[in-house]
């Protein structure tokens, strides 16, 4: 792994996130509170948003890329970990993480064809829908 691919992986997931947002803002009315919130995409909650899910994201390529066994389970143990964390950042984290898992995870199986990871992939959301579910 190099830390230039990495880098490089690292901005395409930011440059992603933020084309999201923006193509959102557009289509959303210029006075919903939405609007507030998805244009100021780099203060307050949003930016603990836009930095769990592009961590999310490079962690999802970087396991995609991944060669060996034992790198990829460590990568999956820092994934599952970040989605840990999400559970104490921000509320909104606890619906916008599995999704991106689910949909992000699904396009790395289906380009990469392991399909036992999609057990992993789940594995990593139990965290967050856990707390996602009426105590």
């Amino acid at each position: 792994m190099t830390f230039l691919c990495s880098k490089q992986k690292t901005l395409l997931s930011v440059i992603i996130i933020q084309a999201l947002i923006l193509q959102t803002a557009e289509l959303s009315a210029g006075t919903s509170s939405e609007w507030w919130f998805l244009v100021n995409a780099w203060s307050g909650k949003a930016l603990s948003f836009n930095v769990m899910v592009s961590l999310i994201l490079w962690l999802i390529f970087e396991i995609e890329d991944c060669d060996k066994e034992g790198m990829r389970k460590r990568l999956l143990g820092v994934l599952f970990v970040v989605c840990f964390a999400c559970c104490s950042i921000a509320t909104s984290l606890l619906v916008t993480i599995p999704i991106t898992l689910a949909l992000w995870g699904g396009l790395y199986l289906i380009r990469t064809k392991r399909w036992r990871g999609i057990i992993n992939v789940c594995v990593c959301a139990i965290p967050v829908v856990a707390c996602a579910l009426p105590g």
